[in-house]
């Protein structure tokens, strides 16, 4: 009880600070104020999730056709921008693929 009495007013104290520093209006004070009573009353109640299956869809994700190459060329460097460039000189269909690494992010990129 009293970790509740203690978070309503520290959020109390922030709402009167958001008031006074024009960051919110009066006119809210009292939608806010109210919707702070509500999360501290469910606090009582609320249970923690047990299974994170509200995050996921439940459609089966179904294999999309992105068309068909005639050549995947894998490094999209200066060799293999010029090889895919020349593959594409007698109308084949190439797929260039680029991997870049960068801040230790892996990036990827297809033209």
């Amino acid at each position: 009880m009293l970790f509740k009495q203690i978070i309503l007013v520290k959020c109390l104290f922030l709402l009167v600070f958001l008031v006074r520093n024009g960051m919110a209006s009066l006119s809210n004070f009292t939608e806010l104020h109210e919707e702070v009573l509500k999360l501290i009353t469910n606090f009582d109640t609320y249970q923690i999730p047990k299974n994170n299956d509200e995050y996921f869809s439940d459609n089966t994700s179904k294999e999309k056709d992105y068309g068909t190459y005639d050549f995947i060329v894998i490094g999209g460097g200066t060799a293999g921008g010029v090889l895919a460039n020349r593959l594409t000189e007698e109308n084949w269909s190439v797929l260039l693929e680029k991997l870049v690494l960068q801040n230790q992010i892996l990036h990827r990129y297809s033209a």
